[in-house]
């Protein structure tokens, strides 16, 4: 048997997909979770907040793209590991 089921959840839309056998065992499951659908749209806008704000030190930078992370309310993993600042000097 195939489930799918989508719940509203506090991060966005939660999507699960199962597939389960006539014994009750799971044969495969797929989730999509929020901070995967938000992606594009952190990655938009972390670049926004970088461009107009090039004049920041870079610490202050960093600092205002972890903000920008957290206003997703990505989950906990995610929000620690994100974040890999490489500077680049032109």
């Amino acid at each position: 048997a195939v489930g799918v089921g989508t719940i509203e959840a506090p991060r966005g839309t939660l999507y699960h997909k199962m597939t389960i056998t006539k014994e009750g065992v799971v044969k495969e499951g797929e989730v999509i979770v929020p901070t995967g659908q938000n992606q594009i749209m952190i990655e938009r806008d972390i670049k926004e907040f970088v461009q107009a704000h090039l004049d920041w030190p870079k610490a202050d930078l960093e600092r205002g793209i972890e903000e920008v992370i957290r206003a997703y309310d990505p989950c906990m993993s995610c929000a620690s590991h994100f974040l890999e600042v490489r500077w680049r000097e032109s």
